[in-house]
């Protein structure tokens, strides 16, 4: 089960690239709340998806809501983080970029 929220940005005064690095620093690369597994073997607590479209950026945050162990095509751990943001949180944390 996953927790999914999706926000809708203004990126048009950054790159595509520009806006995915500061989405990431604004949600994640924390111990306690990682949206992307940089090694195999990692624990992550959700995910992030970017959709870059002329001018806006759709992006969706998974927050995963049970723990899963890696499986035959995921290596990473899925994690529930201590404390699951609410939309609220993350459209504070993704206004905070553009």
């Amino acid at each position: 089960m996953h927790v999914k929220h999706k926000i809708t940005l203004d990126n048009s005064a950054l790159t595509c690239e520009e806006t995915s690095d500061k989405v990431l620093v604004a949600l994640g690369h924390r111990p306690d709340f990682k949206l992307r597994a940089d090694n195999e073997g990692d624990t992550v607590h959700g995910s992030v998806t970017i959709i870059h479209y002329d001018g806006y950026c759709e992006i969706s945050v998974e927050v995963y809501e049970v723990d899963e162990l890696p499986d035959a095509t995921r290596k990473s751990t899925l994690k529930r983080p201590d404390t699951i943001p609410t939309q609220a949180n993350i459209k504070a944390m993704l206004d905070a970029i553009v």
